[in-house]
């Protein structure tokens, strides 16, 4: 397969707050930046695929995704930015000024979509044509992006300046840009998760402001009411090799989406285990398959 030459921009600052930048709002980017050699026609400006790492809002890096980003700008032509956002570091690890809790991961990858929805003209992609998606915890983080953009969208977007100043105060930006969204292996009914896997609760106790159920529930895609239209397309994927999070998250989560009316595609018979799915080639291919069929 003839490949795409590929830019590869690291450590971008998604958000300059006026408490300082945090070296974990960062975000990787991957362009390919010209047909492939012997190609007769000419790359148009690629969409862009924006992909958020799992790791239960506590660990993780946009460092291990980078053969996703490689693959998929070069064998598909689709830009791909990886992103970080703020981690739920243990107490030991910082001060308790200094705890991120939940929503403040949705909130900055609110940010950094914001950021590359202003940014398309200067790195070379379409930034009328954005497609966001997510692995295990990053998926929970797109879900919500996309069913309550008026919550977090809509004020990342007026920070970063991705908002159209023609958009009237009713109008809906997300769907202005952003094509369609896919979760591989979410997290979507919270309560249900710890109910299933007791063992997690601790890590809600690490990133939420409560472990209780009522706060979960709040903050559980599957569970909240959608504030956006039911028009964008939605990619829902899971291993039947998982051992971290069992098919009945990704499977209750796609029956609600059709439940609402949202197009929903899905494919539950990927390989490898929880953390192997996002990098094998079939799973390029169905995110590949998702942005080329949803222009």
């Amino acid at each position: 397969m003839p490949l795409h030459p590929v830019q590869v921009v690291r450590e971008l600052i998604y958000s300059h707050p006026p408490t300082g930048v945090d070296a974990e709002n960062t975000l990787d980017l991957y362009t390919p930046t010209a047909a492939p050699p012997d190609t007769a026609v000419p790359l148009a400006r690629p969409p862009l695929l924006v992909f958020v790492h799992g790791g239960v809002w506590r660990t993780g890096d946009k460092a291990e995704h980078a053969d996703l980003g490689q693959a998929l700008s070069s064998q598909y032509g689709i830009a791909v930015a990886v992103v970080n956002y703020r981690l739920s570091h243990r107490p030991d690890e910082g001060s308790p000024a200094a705890r991120v809790l939940m929503p403040a991961h949705v909130q900055d990858v609110a940010r950094a979509v914001g950021f590359l929805l202003a940014s398309g003209r200067a790195f070379g992609y379409d930034a009328r044509r954005v497609y966001l998606s997510g692995h295990s915890a990053g998926a929970h983080i797109v879900a919500l992006l996309t069913l309550q953009p008026g919550r977090y969208l809509r004020p990342a977007l007026a920070e970063t300046g991705g908002l159209p100043t023609t958009a009237s105060p009713a109008a809906d930006p997300h769907h202005d840009a952003v094509r369609g969204t896919c979760g591989s292996a979410g997290l979507y009914d919270l309560p249900r998760l710890v109910r299933t896997w007791p063992s997690y609760r601790e890590f809600f106790d690490q990133a939420f402001p409560s472990p209780q159920e009522e706060t979960l529930a709040v903050y559980s895609p599957q569970l909240v009411e959608p504030t956006a239209t039911p028009v964008r397309p939605w990619l829902i994927l899971h291993s039947a090799e998982d051992e971290l999070v069992d098919e009945v998250q990704s499977a209750g989560f796609a029956a609600r989406l059709k439940e609402l009316n949202y197009p929903v595609t899905q494919y539950f018979d990927l390989h490898g285990a929880h953390d192997e799915m996002v990098s094998r080639p079939e799973y390029f291919q169905r995110l590949a398959d998702f942005v080329q069929s949803h222009p």
